[in-house]
């Protein structure tokens, strides 16, 4: 469908959107598209996808073109920017059919030969589930973690991680001939040096009755026992109690800013004090009937 005759203030070519759907069909150039819907169509699961640049036509991709390992992977999608190629075009019903696999297998298959075991490389939380999470390596290239090998804070993976995190996630396994790719996560407890008193600022994931578990980072859960109640999804500052990176354990307290800037204040006057204390002594020897101190005095009577 096109206009046979130009809109006011348009011109033909410019309302001639589908040369570039065309062009990058016949190129196989990657468009973006965004996934506004994952929905069922005469009985197959497809991808709604909308293309910024060209509202009005509606783009869709099949659950065999997803490049997800199974359906109920694809509403995680919704809202998320992809890439695709397009595969066929509609110009009646303004539709065009695309695919998403084929991109990412071609990543793949370049990751394969830039990456070596035991590399550490950058990953995107992309879904998180009870008992694993899928992690974004690059290009859209997803790695599924499993919980034994994802929980470093031995609670839920939800507390753990967000979507949308990044992480560091070092590579245990590379086979080139069958195309597999297997990351865990880089312990990032061993990476904290958290002190008693140390300031945190953390995300409230679970907040019921007494006990208040907080997302420091992601894998470093700490724990609040206190009276005091939030809620879920709150930003709020607490301070280290104990830190302990072999155990995997963070108590916290509340933290009370007057109370921590009279310590610190404190502790400054001590260091003073502390300071004046040894010019005092070093002076009191000086002036003292020390004989390297009369011989100085002497010294300098003669001078």
């Amino acid at each position: 469908m096109q206009f046979k005759y130009a809109p006011e203030g348009k011109t033909l070519s410019e309302c001639n959107v589908w040369d570039r759907f065309y062009d990058a069909m016949d190129i196989g150039e990657p468009l973006e598209a965004k996934v506004v819907g994952a929905r069922k169509i005469n009985g197959e699961r497809v991808w709604e996808l909308y293309f910024p640049d060209t509202p009005g036509i509606k783009g869709l991709c099949p659950a065999s073109e997803t490049g997800l390992e199974t359906e109920r992977d694809m509403v995680i999608f919704v809202g998320q920017a992809i890439n695709c190629k397009i595969k066929g075009i509609d110009k009646q019903n303004m539709l065009v059919i695309c695919s998403r696999r084929e991109l990412v297998e071609f990543a793949k298959l370049k990751l394969l030969r830039s990456i070596s075991e035991g590399d550490i490389i950058p990953a995107l939380v992309r879904i998180v589930r009870e008992g694993s999470i899928t992690v974004d390596i690059g290009a859209g290239v997803l790695i599924r973690i499993e919980n034994e090998r994802a929980n470093l804070a031995n609670t839920k993976l939800n507390y753990q991680y967000n979507q949308g995190d990044t992480i560091k996630v070092q590579v245990t396994k590379l086979d080139k001939t069958e195309r597999v790719i297997e990351v865990e996560p880089v312990d990032p407890w061993r990476e904290q040096r958290y002190v008693r008193g140390d300031v945190l600022i953390g995300k409230v994931v679970e907040a019921k009755d007494k006990l208040t578990i907080v997302q420091i980072s992601p894998g470093v859960v700490g724990m609040y026992s206190g009276k005091d109640r939030y809620r879920v999804g709150e930003y709020v500052s607490f301070q280290v109690l104990r830190f302990d990176p072999e155990l995997k354990l963070l108590r916290l307290k509340k933290y009370n800013p007057d109370t921590v800037n009279a310590r610190q204040r404190e502790r400054i006057r001590q260091v003073i004090l502390r300071k004046l204390d040894r010019r005092k002594l070093e002076h009191q020897k000086q002036t003292s009937g020390d004989p390297g101190a009369a011989e100085v005095g002497e010294a300098a009577g003669v001078s």
